[in-house]
C-alpha cells in the first residue's frame, strides 16, 4: 500500500522505519502535522536556553 512520499507498506505487515521509510519520513510527516518544523525549532531553542541557564540556577 502506497502511503505517500515513496513510503510503501506491504499488506499484512506493520509499519516500520525499514525499507527506506526514514529517508522520506520528515517530508511525509510535514504534510500531516501542522507546524512540524516550527515545533522542532522551538524545542531546539528551548534546549539551548536550558543548557545555558540551568547550570547557573543549580549552583
Amino acid at each position: 500500500m502506497e502511503v505517500g512520499n515513496e513510503i510503501v507498506i506491504q499488506n499484512g505487515t506493520q509499519w516500520s522505519f525499514g525499507n527506506g521509510v526514514a529517508q522520506h519520513f520528515d517530508e511525509h510527516v510535514r504534510q500531516s502535522i501542522p507546524l512540524y518544523d516550527e515545533g522542532h525549532d522551538l524545542v531546539c531553542h528551548l534546549s539551548d536556553f536550558l543548557f545555558v541557564t540551568i547550570p547557573y540556577v543549580m549552583s
